[in-house]
Order: structure tokens, then sequence, then C-alpha cells
């Protein structure tokens, strides 16, 4: 018994990533961001959600169905975590700076995806790229290359 309070306490003091959350996935955390940029403007679009769901099978490669659960898994941590420290914390131990791009990248594409950018969308966006340790440049670089793809569509 003592043995096993030791490791516990141990486990807490060390901030080991190995011992985080099973439950809490990088991509499981990365779409609750994105999620958490849906809801900036208090309104429901459409377009951001299928903006989300076509990133989660582009870019992170799931199929429709595997998506979708994806997606009612990172509601549920989005509608329980009242931090996004969390979330960005398992992004920042296992992805690599390229993968936080695509992120911030994706982050653009679905608050542009209504044909506007409002004021707490472009905040929010700021604050999850400083959060996952992104350069200003490659913040910016992400909100111009989001806005001319929209401007193409």
């Amino acid at each position: 018994m003592v043995k096993r309070l030791i490791e516990q306490l141990s486990a807490l003091l060390t901030d080991n990533p190995q011992q985080s959350d099973p439950k809490l996935s990088a991509e499981t955390a990365a779409v609750a961001l994105l999620i958490e940029v849906c809801q900036l403007d208090a309104e429901e679009h459409p377009g951001e959600e299928a903006a989300l769901k076509r990133w989660i099978v582009e870019t992170l490669g799931w199929s429709d169905s595997d998506a979708e659960q994806l997606l009612i898994e990172s509601r549920e941590l989005h509608e329980t975590e009242n931090a996004l420290y969390p979330m960005t914390r398992q992004i920042n131990d296992h992805w690599s700076e390229a993968q936080k791009f695509e992120l911030v990248m994706a982050a653009w594409e679905i608050a542009l995806s209504d044909g506007e950018l409002h004021r707490l969308e472009e905040h929010g966006i700021r604050k999850i790229a400083d959060l996952v340790y992104l350069p200003h440049s490659e913040f910016i670089r992400a909100k111009l290359l989001a806005q001319e793809a929209q401007a193409s569509d």
C-alpha cells in the first residue's frame, strides 16, 4: 500500500506526459479546440462544422464514421473542460510545430467559412496559437493562407 502511494505521488510530481489522461488524445484535444473556435462568435454556421469534419478526414486521415465519433468525444470534452490548457498541453506534448501550424490553419479556415471574421474568433485563434507555442509569424502565415483559400473558393 505504501509503495502504491509513493508511486502515485511520484507520478504527480514528475508531471510525465506518458501519465496524461488516456481519454484525452491529442486529436480529441485538437478537435475540441476547433469546436471552441466554432462557438466563439456565439452563432451556429453549417459551414464551420463542415470545415471541421473535412479537416478531420483530410488532415488527420480519419474515415467519415470515425470522424463522427471523434466529433462526439471532442464535444463531450469541450463541454466538460473549463480551460484550454489541458487540451493545448496534449498538443504540445505530442505534436510537431508543423502539426500545430495545421491546427491553427484549420482554426482560421473554420472561422472564415461563414464569410466573415468575428473579432472574438480572431482573439480565440490567437490565444490557441500562443498556448501551442506557434510563433507569431506562423500565426499570420496561417491566417493569410486561409484567407487566400477562402477567396479562391
